[in-house]
């Protein structure tokens, strides 16, 4: 029977340590791409909302540009 070959325990543990963090760092990975996914659903849900008060607006006063920090309106022009 063949004699086993082992690493020596400093170079088994250098090892088992950089695989840790490679298997650590890929799970932060996947659970930032999840986040990202939930922030870009949520996004999309803001601008549906965004798009919504738009057309609420614009039904009411027309087509104008609204100063967000007033309030204030003014008709658009044509060119």
């Amino acid at each position: 029977m063949a004699k086993v070959k082992k690493l020596t325990k400093k170079e088994l543990e250098s090892v088992q340590e950089v695989s840790t963090k490679y298997s650590r760092l890929t799970s932060d990975v996947g659970n930032l791409e999840l986040n990202k996914q939930d922030l870009l659903i949520e996004l999309a849900k803001v601008r549906q909302e965004i798009e919504a008060e738009k057309s609420t607006l614009q039904k009411k006063y027309g087509d104008v540009n609204i100063n967000l920090q007033t309030g204030e309106y003014s008709e658009n022009k044509e060119d």
